[in-house]
């Protein structure tokens, strides 16, 4: 289940990125941006201030205008002013149901108090583009009298954030105009052709111009290191941790059905998880649930991450949230998952651990061995059986969850029971990719076996 980072206790204190700042960046150097940590790896980056007497080259970089600024190729399309359309404006066309184009030309020479008829309604004119940039339209029904006032948005020039918005037309005669163009004393108006009919125009522009360094690897030299602390258990490796001391608080947003809740790569003492519903009710509350983190008898090793599963006690709809809270001396964090839990058959006890070390290994021509230090993987596998009644039912099962990241409880628990070591193992409890598993049944005597069996393996990053 998709989830969002509402809250945190967990704070990265390493320096945030922001254009603004004026700067050199020795090699090694570290900022935050984005959820990331980002370190130069590269020379040192400098930011000299803009001088207006310096010639400057593509990738150049310079402090200007209160900003870290680069410059860059232009290569862009430029919108095209109504007097270069190839689809020419409407000439001195006033009636809006003979338009036959995207722009009209209303006044070759546009001042104050400028106007005309149609349709039994006189339009006037007055000028406020290069103060307000917009102009007054009066528009008045010449047997009543009636008048009515409309401003009018105005530019001197098309650009890519105009908008051109087209008339609202009350009849041939009686319209509000959208949006006008003043180039020079030419007044040019859109009119209300469909946008499919007549699209904008445009022009090729190339060239070279500073523009501002918003995304840190623009700067060059840096290269992406590390989640930031409090983003490191949702970002989709089990490795990467949060740590803090004495208490850990999340809260977590579910986009769709959910009701378990899984924990990776922790290590403190205890958890306790609040489920609620999107109305804020709360569905369950785990207290104090114990981590098991201990390598040996006498629990003289530092602990180890561990992994842990929680339940609700019944199905929370999208919209719901998870506030965990982990205590203990010092507490790290590796993943927060959040699923629906479906029961996938049953097992026999019939299940193994064991470590993969893809480290690469190099050996020069004297026969030394270099490794390299690379992924490992804890791969989990086990043996499960199910009616051959669900025999289709969980090939569709295991073939749509086949390449995903999934949370897998082995033991015969859902009742937030702490591992015991005789039926409930924190061994099998895992969130790991799904990567192997196959299904089958037998024929004994002419009658098809009762019960089929499928085995799996699944790998977790440690």
């Amino acid at each position: 289940v998709p989830i969002g980072l509402e809250s945190t206790n967990v704070v990265d204190y390493t320096e945030e990125y922001v254009p603004t700042m004026q700067r050199n960046f020795p090699d090694g150097y570290q900022l935050q941006f984005g959820n990331y940590i980002y370190q130069n790896v590269g020379d040192t980056i400098k930011i000299p201030a803009y001088n207006v007497d310096e010639t400057y080259e593509e990738g150049d970089l310079a402090f200007k205008d209160s900003y870290i600024q680069k410059v860059v190729a232009v290569d862009e399309l430029s919108p095209l002013q109504p007097e270069s359309y190839s689809t020419a404006p409407d000439n001195l066309v006033y009636s809006s149901s003979s338009w036959t184009h995207r722009y009209v030309k209303l006044f070759s020479t546009f001042t104050d108090g400028v106007n005309f008829t149609t349709g039994g309604y006189k339009h006037t004119f007055y000028d406020n583009v290069e103060d307000g940039g917009f102009i007054i339209q009066i528009v008045e029904n010449t047997t009543t009298g009636e008048q009515y006032t409309f401003t009018i948005n105005a530019e001197t020039s098309i650009t890519n954030d105009s908008q051109e918005l087209v008339p609202e037309i009350y009849s041939a005669g009686f319209y509000k105009l959208g949006y006008v163009v003043l180039r020079g004393t030419v007044l040019y108006a859109r009119t209300s052709v469909s946008p499919t009919a007549y699209a904008p125009e445009y022009s090729a522009v190339s060239g070279y111009g500073f523009q501002i360094v918003n995304n840190i690897t623009d700067l060059g030299g840096f290269i992406k290191l590390k989640p930031t602390l409090y983003y490191a258990p949702i970002d989709d490796e089990n490795n990467t941790t949060a740590k803090k001391a004495t208490s850990m608080t999340y809260t977590i947003k579910c986009y769709g059905d959910f009701n378990t809740l899984a924990l990776g790569n922790i290590k403190g003492d205890s958890v306790t998880a609040v489920f609620k519903n999107s109305d804020g009710s709360t569905i369950t509350t785990v207290s104090g649930y114990s981590i098991d983190g201990s390598r040996d008898v006498d629990d003289r090793l530092e602990h180890y991450g561990a992994t842990v599963v929680l339940y609700a006690s019944s199905d929370i709809g999208t919209g719901g949230t998870i506030e965990i809270t982990v205590s203990g001396d010092l507490i790290e964090l590796g993943s927060i998952v959040a699923g629906l839990s479906v029961n996938a058959g049953f097992t026999d006890l019939v299940f193994s651990n064991r470590v993969k070390d893809f480290s690469p290994v190099n050996i020069d021509q004297f026969g030394k061995v270099e490794y390299i230090s690379g992924v490992r993987v804890m791969e989990h596998s086990g043996t499960v059986r199910v009616p051959i009644s669900r025999y289709d039912q969980t090939n569709r099962l295991i073939s749509s969850i086949g390449g995903n990241t999934i949370i897998l409880n082995g033991s015969d628990t859902t009742d937030n029971s702490v591992p015991d070591n005789e039926s409930t193992f924190s061994s099998t409890m895992i969130i790991g990719r799904w990567q192997i598993s196959e299904l089958k049944t037998g024929i004994r005597d002419m009658d098809i076996d009762q019960l089929a069996t499928y085995g799996f393996t699944i790998r977790e990053r440690i």
